[in-house]
Order: C-alpha cells, then structure tokens, then sequence
C-alpha cells in the first residue's frame, strides 16, 4: 500500500464546509476499511488515533467555523510525512521544530472525538480546596472574557512545546473572536491579578454551549480557580454544557460524563438556535463564589 492509499483511508480530506456534513460516517467506514486492510497490531497503531480526524490543506476560515458548529476541534500540526512507515509513526514526529527542513508543512486537522468529557450543568463541581484556594489568595481576582485575546493566545504558543496553536490556526481564531457570527465565536478566558494574566484558555462558544480548546497558567493553582471560576460563569447564564474535550485525568475534578458519539450527537441536537453573549466586564473572583455558596444554600433550605 501507497501513503496515499494510506491517507484516503486514515485522513480523508476536506475543502469545503459541507464535506464535514458527513464526518462521521467518514471515519467509522475508514476504521471498517483499516481494521480489513491491516493485521490487528498494525490496525491498532494507526486506527486508534487517526480515525478521530479529517485533514484539510488550507487554513479555510468558513471550514473551522463550520467544525465549530458542530462541535469539532480544529487543530494544527507541522509534520512531516515521506512515506508509509513515516505516516505509521505519526504521533511520534515533533513540530514546531527550528529551522524547518522544507518537507515540513502546516496542517489543518478537524478532530471529532471518539468520546469526550463534557459537564452538564447539574453535575458541575470542583474540588473543595478550591474555596480555600480562593479564600486565601485569589478573592479580589477577576475572570475577563477577550481582555486580551493577543496576549492570551501568545502566552499559550510559547506555554508547551511541542504545540498544535500554531500561526496560520490563530490567524483564524484571531478572524472569528474579531468577526463572531450567529452562532459561533472563539473567545479568550483570562484570570487577572491587577494587570498581570496569570491564567487562561481558548475555547469557543457553539449557541448554548461552551468548548475548552487549551489553557495555561503561570502562578499555582490559578488555573484551577480559573476553571472552577469560568464553570460558575457559564452554567449562571444557561449554558447547556460545557466540552473538555480529550479524556484527561485532572479534568476529571469537574464531574464531566464520558460522552460517546451518540451522546455528542444527542447534546448538540438539543442546543438552542443563537449563541449566548458572554459578560464585558470583569467578574471579581470573590464575588462568583459568593453567589454561588447563597444558591446553593437556598437550594438545601428548599427556596
């Protein structure tokens, strides 16, 4: 078999938003084509990962908008790939490698994922130290939205390396935190100690619904109170759930459900028309807690 007999079976391509359309009857015949194709170890190593993506070649604006809209995670990577055995070993390659050799190339990848973490807003928590966390230092924070997108995205580049928030993808991001439409924005969350960012994400904003794409935090414990915080925010003004997207072991602190595709699906269906606008002003830390410590405790009185 050829790479691109390989690539038509593990990463169809897509140029247009209505080739995401049917996504995921896409990936579930390539993974029937795969696990025919390759003895089981061989299917193993390359259908587990790669069956979760579609690849696009170009940056398309209106393609990462629509992926957004069905609640797909855009996301980049400059790989490089010269053959079959090359493309086996796809998740080992490093990118944002210096000095680049030329058959580098940035790439587009919508990722929908086999199951995800998603928080509905009757299950949402965190963990009890977070109040003293909050009590001790972080009270007189605040949580802003889109204070500075720039400085937000710039933080999260330089935070991990290797990264997949590479230029031509914040290019986009950038386009649609500047120009959100209907249904979709991509917007910033930023924890404040005076002017000083501390912590924060890029997510974007689907109608009714929130999605997590990837944080960082530069003092402890910040970006846990950031994320307490920004759950408190978002379930106050009706948001139906928040996506975490990928399974990962600390996010599990926030009580999420492991969502399949059928339940993706079911969430998304239920999703109000239009998007929820989020607040301008800051939010003080404190003052989030305190609202919600008086709800809950209305809550247990029965009011």
């Amino acid at each position: 078999m050829n790479l691109n007999d390989a690539l038509s079976i593990f990463l169809p391509s897509v140029s247009k938003p209505k080739d995401l359309d049917n996504i995921e009857a896409v990936l579930d015949f390539n993974r029937y084509k795969g696990e025919t194709l390759f003895d089981a170890k061989k299917a193993k190593e390359l259908i587990s990962y790669m069956w979760q993506h579609v690849i696009c070649d170009t940056f398309d604006e209106a393609v990462i908008r629509k992926a957004f809209s069905m609640g797909l995670f855009p996301m980049s990577f400059e790989k490089r790939v010269l053959d079959l055995e090359d493309f086996s070993r796809f998740s080992c390659y490093s990118f944002g490698t210096k000095n680049k050799p030329p058959y580098y190339r940035d790439v587009l990848f919508i990722r929908h994922h086999d199951e995800k973490l998603i928080i509905r807003p009757d299950d949402f928590g965190y963990p009890h130290k977070v109040k003293r966390y909050i009590r001790q230092q972080f009270a007189d924070y605040t949580l802003c939205f889109n204070r500075d997108f720039s400085q937000c995205v710039d933080r999260l580049m330089n935070a991990y390396h290797p990264n997949w928030i590479i230029p031509p993808l914040v290019e986009q991001f950038k386009r649609i935190n500047e120009q959100p439409d209907a249904q979709v924005a991509v917007v910033s969350v930023e924890l404040w100690k005076d002017d000083e960012l501390v912590a924060g994400e890029l997510g974007f904003v689907n109608r009714n619904s929130y999605a997590s794409l990837s944080g960082f935090h530069t003092e402890p414990n910040s970006g846990t109170v950031q994320m307490a915080i920004l759950g408190e925010v978002l379930f106050d003004l009706g948001f139906a759930y928040w996506d975490l997207g990928m399974l990962m072991d600390y996010k599990m602190a926030y009580h999420p459900i492991v969502a399949d595709r059928a339940i993706q699906r079911s969430m998304l269906a239920g999703l109000a028309p239009s998007r929820i606008e989020l607040p301008k002003s800051p939010i003080r830390v404190g003052d989030v807690v305190l609202k919600a410590l008086q709800r809950n405790s209305r809550q247990n009185e029965g009011f």
